[in-house]
């Protein structure tokens, strides 16, 4: 038979929700949701008992006619239940996220040593809500973080809102395209330096809160979003200069600043946007394909009549090679492109003449797709919008050969990846 050593303990199932939490599994809520209600049923069959070190993660159990006598799921249990909830990204999962915490009270309550409400189990649910996307999610951030902050004020410490808290706010924010953000944004900054000079703990901003308020004015489309935008990377770039090692601004910094150039109405944003991007190749970080796209969506959207579209076209054509040459460029790259040309490029011969060099090498990089497609069609007449057509699909199935979409599916199926907490 197997040793009883084999058998799993509470840590196993809490890597393989952890699991389920990384996957991109339709199911994975449904899955570790079930996870957790057989560990409770199991759990309350058990005994504890005082040699039982609950918090150092040693669970006995017994096996009798192949049930565990005690194998009940701890704090890290139910944070992985609620990271792999924010993460699913469902509309509902807020709602799923908060119900799991009341669980999580309501069983420190009632003295289940193996469970400690904490502020690390808020947050996941907090970012649950920023997660999802729904207009909502920053006001009801804002309520948490006021409810966190009263109860701190009256000694209950352990919940005071940190950093993670506030940028976890501030992503919500971003995703909102409120034209108010800025505003709202910069409120966030101070209110969290005057709780650092009330010396709460882990308050301060660090270059991930500077990086989501760089996000926050891009995603705004206020007038003076990309003023604000410069001057904070203007300071973050001079903190770093006098020593402040931790607050050197990331690609992700500099690629909120691009961004912010591209959705300004402002004439020569495109020249604004490559000057932004040359500056952080001057600081030693290599642009990246979302650097470029963002600079050929400020050249595609350079549409004030004082607006030189020679410059435009010039500078487009800059990031087309080297995006090319140092980068791979994604569907959103030659979706781009296109639009480049849709807005900027005048005569339908040479419309003709680029957009069919960019949807062949589209093609044959793997990338195409619907959108990169209906790019090339405002672009030509139906006619030889056919001729591109034809090139690119299976007669057979009447879809996409297989070839020409291989690169695509492959990048939406890898994990993207934004900021890196651990939230469990």
């Amino acid at each position: 038979g197997f040793s009883s050593k084999t058998k799993p303990l509470i840590h196993s199932y809490n890597l393989l929700i952890d699991c389920y939490a990384r996957s991109r599994l339709r199911d994975k809520v449904e899955r570790a949701t079930g996870l957790l209600r057989k560990l409770e049923e199991r759990g309350t069959r058990g005994v504890l008992t005082s040699n039982m070190s609950i918090k150092r993660g040693f669970e006995r159990h017994t096996n009798e006619s192949g049930i565990y006598e005690w194998l009940r799921p701890n704090s890290y249990t139910y944070n992985s239940v609620l990271n792999t909830i924010a993460k699913s990204g469902k509309r509902q999962a807020p709602e799923l996220a908060e119900k799991i915490l009341l669980e999580m009270d309501r069983k420190q309550k009632e003295g289940d040593p193996a469970i400690e409400l904490t502020i690390r189990s808020i947050n996941v649910c907090l970012n649950a809500w920023a997660q999802s996307g729904r207009e909502s999610a920053p006001k009801r951030i804002k309520d948490w973080i006021d409810r966190m902050v009263s109860m701190a004020e009256k000694g209950n410490l352990g919940f005071a809102p940190n950093r993670v808290t506030f940028n976890t706010y501030l992503q919500a924010m971003a995703k909102t395209n409120d034209p108010d953000s800025c505003n709202k944004a910069e409120a966030v900054i101070e209110e969290m330096y005057k709780l650092h000079e009330k010396r709460y703990r882990d308050v301060e901003p660090d270059i991930i809160t500077f990086t989501n308020i760089l996000h926050c004015f891009s995603t705004s489309g206020s007038d003076g979003a990309l003023e604000k935008s410069m001057a904070l990377l203007d300071h973050l770039e001079e903190l770093h200069a006098e020593g402040q090692g931790s607050m050197r601004p990331s690609r992700l910094t500099y690629n909120c600043a691009v961004n912010a150039a591209a959705k300004s109405k402002l004439k020569g944003k495109a020249k604004i946007a490559e000057k932004i991007l040359r500056r952080m190749e001057s600081v030693a970080l290599k642009a990246g394909t979302v650097t470029y796209n963002s600079v050929l969506n400020a050249c595609a959207f350079s549409l004030h009549p004082e607006d030189d579209r020679e410059e435009v076209l010039q500078i487009a054509s800059r990031m087309w090679e080297e995006v090319r040459q140092n980068n791979r460029p994604n569907y959103i790259t030659y979706q781009t492109m296109l639009r480049v040309v849709s807005t900027q490029v005048k005569g339908d011969s040479e419309k003709w003449r680029l957009v069919s060099e960019i949807v062949d090498m589209c093609a044959r990089d793997g990338q195409l797709t619907n959108q990169v497609m209906h790019g090339a069609r405002m672009n030509v007449s139906p006619c030889d919008f056919q001729k591109l057509r034809d090139r690119v699909v299976d007669q057979r199935t009447g879809s996409y050969r297989q070839e020409f979409v291989a690169n695509v599916q492959r990048m939406k199926a890898a994990p993207t990846g934004r900021f890196a907490y651990d939230y469990r």
